[in-house]
């Protein structure tokens, strides 16, 4: 069976590299090429992480494009505060910088070319590199198969204002080029859905009982990202945004609504998603999750050695 091909474009992050990790771990893509952009942490910071995870389930062979450093107009500012210094929870520090000649743009505009209509891009991070593609060449994302975006808020408040999401936040501008293309291959996972995907203390003891390598990846990066949900809001656990759009890719776990969208680039609204829900709206906009199918698919992918462990758990209501 031939597997979707897929660009990953992402800013890990912790919940970035657990995305990566269970798109890896599903053995049902052929990724094509991972794609940095600055957010959580910067482009840099960003392909040491990713390479790191690429280490630990030995798929070194998967190349990485490194995209700009800085969004398109403002200052960036990133999520240090939420990930830790280097991104993944101030426990590893990756310093091997493995990347490919060529920006991560051109990678994806001569991927879209060679293969029209056949790439899937999940798209995790702040959206500068897709916004500097279609200012390029305006046409090019429509040969995408599809662009699943993690992003924005709809009827929920955002979480790093009130009203904005940071990925949107952090490159307003971008995500505003992004959705005014009117591209009708957009599906869209706010934090309306991905609010409901908390990794919660049992789940992580679970995976720390496992004591692999991988377990005790997962187990380390997300120490610091339970720390900050404790200290900003009072959660017990994190919420792992981003492997929701891998997990509902390939097991359609989400229900959604069609709406048109746009962005506010400035003020004390920046970042903002506006999202007219209608039915002749463009964009397929996520709006509700079955999160213990989330998690059941999720575990099982990443911690395949460990099924039955993971069922028992979830049979004993343990998870």
């Amino acid at each position: 069976m031939n597997k979707e091909k897929i660009i990953l474009e992402i800013d890990p992050g912790i919940d970035d590299s657990l995305a990566l990790i269970s798109t890896i771990k599903s053995n049902k893509y052929d990724i094509l090429g991972i794609s940095i952009v600055s957010g959580n942490v910067d482009s840099t910071q960003g392909c040491k992480n990713a390479y790191k995870v690429l280490e630990l389930l030995n798929h070194q062979h998967i190349p990485i494009y490194k995209g700009d450093d800085l969004p398109l107009k403002i200052k960036y500012t990133d999520a240090r505060d939420t990930h830790g210094n280097d991104g993944i929870g101030e426990v590893y520090f990756p310093d091997k910088l493995h990347i490919q000649e060529k920006h991560a743009k051109d990678f994806i505009i001569e991927t879209l070319e060679k293969y029209p209509n056949e790439v899937i891009i999940f798209a995790l991070g702040p959206l500068t590199t897709l916004a500097k593609i279609s200012l390029e060449n305006k046409e090019i994302l429509k040969k995408a198969k599809h662009i699943k975006i993690m992003g924005g808020s709809a009827r929920v408040h955002g979480n790093c204002s009130p009203v904005a999401e940071y990925n949107f936040w952090v490159d307003p501008h971008s995500a505003k080029i992004v959705f005014n293309l009117g591209l009708e291959n957009i599906t869209l996972y706010p934090l309306d859905v991905t609010y409901k995907i908390l990794f919660t203390p049992n789940m992580r003891e679970m995976v720390r009982q496992f004591d692999t390598e991988l377990s005790k990846f997962v187990y380390d990066i997300t120490g610091f990202y339970v720390d900050f949900h404790w200290k900003q809001e009072r959660t017990l656990g994190c919420i792992i945004n981003d492997p929701l759009v891998i997990v509902d890719d390939l097991n359609n776990i989400v229900e959604f609504e069609n709406a048109d969208i746009d962005i506010v680039e400035e003020g004390v609204a920046r970042g903002e998603s506006i999202v007219d829900f209608k039915p002749s709206g463009k964009v397929k906009v996520a709006q509700k999750v079955d999160n213990r199918k989330f998690f059941e698919y999720f575990l099982k992918t990443v911690f395949n050695d460990q099924i039955n462990d993971v069922e028992l758990m979830f049979k004993k209501e343990m998870i």
